[in-house]
């Protein structure tokens, strides 16, 4: 009779101790996301990413903690890399230079056309075009989800020589570039010489003398420290590089209904997030670039339509590389 009663004990106890880990999100499992992207430990990304970890474990009540890496960390420093460890599922989530993105689909590259939009209102708008909705569909076939983009600040033109004014001012100076081809194509178009080269080289070329100057995102001109490296900034708006946000499928699929809902939300908001930041972020960066000695210029409107006008032949060489129409369909909406 002694042993029943206990035993009714021990079954109520592993009863309650059921029902209340079932109950209590913090007790269930919790799925690790590891989320990566290639900007650098405290830049606005990475601000933003791990502001929103904690939103994620707050939203899945428990179920989803996310990890943020900055700099390609698990990557080994290689955005290439991280987007076949995305493809692979040892990240989970991954935030992608769309230039480096052009390896796996060329139409992304859309987006780093020269003189696309007039300014980060426009690079926004083309964020949400139906046109760039659609490519996010393509890419379960080269195993990524198309979860969202996030707009990055335009880029801008630094070097140690001179200013740049006019397209005359350019002709001649060795600029580093991203290594992909229509970013090679752009500044040979101006008569410049582009050399292609990793990020982690730059320093290095401008001290030797190997290169007279690089094309940065403006956030970029401020936490590199271009002060210290260069004279002369000219603010061209002359192109974007948008962040492509993929999921690895199988790890995104086996999140509940709910969990991947509240994931996609999340990213949504984030890159709203960033759009403002980074738009406030632009409005500051001249300030304080001018008063670090730096001599910051903007392109006379005139001036601006030459550069345009000599970069079309960017457009012609590399629409035949897109899909067909692609290029016309966002114009068209950028233009609604």
């Amino acid at each position: 009779m002694k042993e029943k009663r206990v035993f009714r004990i021990l079954m109520t106890c592993l009863g309650l101790i059921v029902a209340i880990s079932l109950s209590n999100p913090l007790m269930a499992k919790t799925v690790v996301l590891k989320a990566e992207h290639d900007e650098p430990a405290g830049s606005i990304t990475d601000k933003i990413l791990h502001d929103m970890s904690g939103k994620v474990l707050k939203v899945t009540q428990g179920r989803v903690k996310m990890q943020v890496f900055a700099g390609c960390q698990l990557s080994g420093g290689k955005i290439k890399t991280m987007i076949q460890n995305t493809t692979l599922g040892s990240t989970h989530l991954s935030f992608i230079s769309a230039a480096t993105f052009t390896a796996w689909d060329m139409n992304i590259g859309v987006c780093n056309l020269p003189f696309l939009v007039e300014d980060y209102d426009g690079y926004e708008k083309l964020r949400h075009t139906a046109p760039m909705r659609d490519l996010l569909d393509d890419w379960e076939k080269i195993g990524l989800k198309g979860v969202d983009y996030w707009t990055r600040a335009l880029r801008q033109v630094v070097n140690t020589r001179r200013r740049i004014l006019t397209t005359e001012d350019i002709k001649g100076l060795r600029f580093r570039v991203m290594e992909t081809p229509l970013y090679v194509s752009i500044f040979k178009a101006l008569d410049a010489h582009p050399i292609g080269m990793p990020f982690g080289e730059i320093f290095t070329a401008l001290k030797l003398g190997t290169i007279d100057g690089a094309e940065r995102p403006t956030e970029f001109l401020l936490t590199e420290k271009w002060w210290d490296l260069a004279k002369y900034v000219t603010m061209w708006d002359y192109t974007g590089d948008l962040l492509v946000v993929a999921a690895n499928p199988k790890f995104f699929n086996k999140l509940e209904k709910q969990d991947q809902e509240a994931l996609v939300k999340l990213v949504t908001e984030g890159g709203d997030e960033k759009y403002q930041a980074e738009k406030k972020m632009q409005e500051d960066a001249v300030k304080k670039l001018r008063e670090k000695g730096m001599v910051v210029d903007f392109l006379d409107p005139k001036e601006k339509a030459k550069f345009r006008e000599k970069t079309q032949v960017t457009w012609k060489i590399f629409e035949p590389k897109f899909e067909k129409g692609l290029i016309d369909r966002v114009v068209k909406a950028l233009k609604e």
